[in-house]
């Protein structure tokens, strides 16, 4: 299991590294396509437009992280309170917007995509997910955390969960209708907070059981190591599919196949 924030280190390098050089044709996938009608699974699914950046500190050591933004064409999904809105509504909900959700400007103001995104939403509705994964200095294993923007607008919590990014993943306390899954506690609870590098407001994947899930992984076939074929040496490896692990168990709860685009990290 990745323990240090080393190994993430290593290990993202290698995954970016990796699967640059083992591209595959890029997973176009709309919300009407049915699973049967995607490519062949595998880690090459989730691998596309990550890039590792890595943030110079004057007093500690840099620290680095994972990050992409993610595409998806799909219909609005409104809220049943958003049926029933009248443009007067919308009026007020606009003069009061800056102190409602505060947070979410706060996203917007460090976004410098946010311009653009907002003109290509009007054209198809598309959804932009920010992602990264980051190491958790508090938990040691990596975490996932990101953000979802519709028309250039930071998407609010319940807004989240009815995207069509959300598959599966146990809201504690919150009364908002999610994709039933058998056993709840299989999926990770979603939180709000700050990003751990910008410090930025965002969602995440509460990694409280990430470390138990990637155990069982490891113990798993998925970690039988053949000789790698690309001049890496088998530690190296190792961490990378550990890490393709963690973004497979992140699959389960956000879908990881959209079309990743070329941006600037944000969050």
């Amino acid at each position: 299991m990745l323990s240090t924030n080393d190994e993430f280190r290593t290990a993202s390098l290698a995954y970016v590294a990796y699967h640059c050089q083992h591209r595959q044709p890029r997973l176009l996938r709309t919300s009407t396509e049915s699973d049967a009608s995607n490519a062949a699974l595998g880690s090459h699914v989730y691998s596309h437009g990550w890039n590792w950046t890595e943030y110079a500190h004057p007093y500690a050591m840099p620290v680095g992280y994972l990050h992409r933004e993610c595409q998806l064409n799909a219909p609005i999904l409104l809220s049943p309170d958003e049926d029933e809105k009248t443009p007067d509504d919308d009026e007020e909900d606009m003069s009061h917007s800056e102190s409602d959700e505060p947070w979410q400007d706060q996203v917007q103001a460090a976004d410098p995509s946010t311009a653009s995104s907002g003109a290509a939403a009007s054209s198809g509705n598309p959804y932009l997910m920010q992602q990264s994964i980051c190491w958790s200095t508090t938990w040691k294993v990596p975490g996932f955390y990101f953000n979802v923007l519709h028309g250039g607008r930071v998407l609010g919590l319940e807004e989240v969960v009815r995207s069509p990014f959300i598959l599966n993943t146990y809201l504690e306390g919150l009364d908002v209708e999610v994709s039933a899954a058998p056993d709840m506690a299989a999926f990770p609870q979603l939180s709000q907070g700050e990003h751990p590098v910008t410090g930025l407001p965002c969602f995440y994947l509460h990694p409280c059981e990430t470390a138990a899930r990637l155990q069982e992984l490891e113990a798993s076939h998925a970690f039988k190591q053949a000789r790698p074929k690309d001049g890496t040496d088998r530690q190296t490896q190792h961490e990378r599919q550990k890490l393709e692990a963690f973004i497979t168990i992140v699959s389960g709860a956000i879908d990881m196949r959209a079309p990743a685009i070329s941006v600037t990290a944000i969050i």
